[in-house]
């Protein structure tokens, strides 16, 4: 029997005009009658996040969180559980690579976006997001951040990117693309799969008890530690590769309402 499900956000759970289906939130609200544990984990910022949280009135103060790909970990209580930044040398020779590249760089706080130049990409990235990013002088005045995000629509110029901030830091880092134009560098000791891993511990709940549903890079790790580890039909072939099970419906289509049906409320 499984206790805890975990959704992914963006071409997951919510559709491409980052609504959420009729048909998904009634399975939500019987997965939650019959005593599963949800855990919302996304790479976007707690506050992104809470504004979509806030529009699902059945969801229960125990139920989770996990923001920034794993790096904050709060119940729906407001409590932080678990936090993880880059600082300090580390983080400043991170802003100074994506300078070099001249990609815009994100910084992050435990609720904002923050820049130094507001343009077409961020702007972007605020739809996504539903957040206004802040706007400062200079990165430089910051010691740390959540995590930091390239953002930019060359892939060649990020994987460019991505081989110098491999070659400099080596493992110091967890590395990789959240969509093709955003490529994320968060804390080592942090990303999905772990941060699902400290909850099920938390909650005494066993691998083979959860449920993890995603469709992108960032999803690996929560896809491979899950006892029932989901990819979206809509997903990248990566994911589809090491997931126990593909949907027959994408995002747009109640994905994950399939899967509530088949593997929670049968």
């Amino acid at each position: 029997m499984y206790k805890m499900l975990v959704l992914d956000f963006d071409d997951t759970l919510l559709r491409d005009d980052l609504t959420i289906a009729e048909k998904t939130i009634h399975a939500l609200i019987e997965a939650e009658k019959k005593g599963i544990i949800i855990v919302f984990c996304s790479g976007r910022p707690s506050d992104s996040m809470i504004q979509v949280i806030k529009t699902l009135d059945f969801v229960h103060e125990n139920d989770y969180f996990v923001a920034f790909n794993g790096s904050l970990i709060r119940n729906l209580k407001g409590d932080i559980l678990s936090y993880y930044s880059i600082k300090d040398d580390e983080l400043r020779k991170l802003v100074d690579i994506g300078r070099k590249y001249k990609v815009n760089v994100q910084l992050y706080d435990k609720d904002y976006v923050i820049v130094e130049t507001y343009n077409d990409r961020i702007s972007r990235y605020d739809q996504l997001s539903g957040l206004r990013a802040k706007v400062v002088d200079s990165l430089d005045a910051f010691n740390e951040s959540t995590k930091v995000l390239y953002n930019n629509n060359n892939y060649e110029v990020l994987e460019a990117l991505h081989n110098e901030v491999q070659s400099a830091f080596g493992n110091q880092f967890n590395i990789f693309y959240s969509k093709s134009e955003f490529l994320e560098i968060l804390n080592s000791k942090t990303n999905k799969g772990i941060a699902v891993e400290y909850l099920a511990k938390r909650n005494n709940i066993r691998r083979d008890e959860i449920i993890a549903i995603g469709d992108s890079f960032n999803d690996l790790e929560m896809i491979e530690y899950a006892g029932l580890g989901v990819a979206m039909k809509n997903g990248r072939e990566e994911v589809k590769k090491i997931a126990n099970y593909i949907t027959e419906h994408t995002n747009n289509e109640d994905g994950v309402a399939e899967v509530i049906e088949k593997f929670i409320l049968t």
